[in-house]
């Protein structure tokens, strides 16, 4: 018996240990280094409507933000990037990958445009300026994935 719950142990830790790729995680420069900043936008929720819309910066050079940092601000270094924009609503969500290059300190604001069912635009501002700099971008939306169930008899 203690030989199978020491077995049962050790495949449980063992499964534990391998749950896939490791998670490339953002990490924004330090304060000291020369860099943008970049701010998202949500929609306000409506009564029996759609809900929260958000737009945010959630990858730099292939390193993944989620969706919680929306509203903070993502530091970017100076330089030659890859970014993507990504859309949450929900279960629907959109991304747009962009290459640019960064030159000078500034501040950016993400706005979200109009959309429909299927696409969703947003475009890029200087938060200070309200110069556009990025956009307008149109990508198409995606649907949450839906579970189906099949039962067989």
């Amino acid at each position: 018996m203690k030989f199978l719950v020491v077995l049962f142990t050790l495949l449980f830790l063992l499964g534990c240990s391998s749950t896939g790729r490791n998670a490339n995680l953002y990490s924004p420069p330090l304060e000291t280094v020369p860099s943008v900043v970049f701010w998202g936008e949500d929609s306000p929720g409506k009564f029996l409507g759609k809900g929260h819309e958000k737009v945010y910066l959630c990858r730099v050079d292939g390193a993944f933000q989620n969706s919680f940092t929306f509203d903070k601000p993502t530091r970017v270094e100076l330089g030659e990037r890859e970014i993507s924009i990504c859309y949450n609503e929900g279960a629907n969500h959109a991304e747009a990958p962009i290459k640019a290059t960064f030159d000078r300190k500034a501040e950016y604001q993400i706005k979200l445009g109009e959309h429909s069912w299927t696409e969703v635009n947003f475009s890029v501002v200087d938060k200070n300026t309200g110069e556009l700099v990025i956009g307008p971008i149109s990508v198409p939306k995606v649907a949450g994935d839906i579970p189906l169930l099949i039962f067989a008899q």
